[in-house]
């Protein structure tokens, strides 16, 4: 009976530790997409950009 309950929490605990790492990566994921996206709107904000001269008259 012991190696049932055992074998139980042992099938549980990986199941547990997969939802878990499958949950990890999403995180990730949605905040490397997040991350680059913002770098590349930084980077395109930045290209083009000129000071406007001042004339002095």
């Amino acid at each position: 009976m012991e190696s049932t309950y055992k074998r139980f929490i042992d099938v549980t605990l990986k199941e547990l530790k997969h939802e878990l790492v499958k949950e990890i990566k999403e995180d990730f994921t949605r905040e490397l997409r997040a991350t680059t996206k913002r770098f590349k709107i930084q980077r395109t904000d930045k290209v083009g950009f000129r000071k406007k001269s001042r004339r002095t008259s």
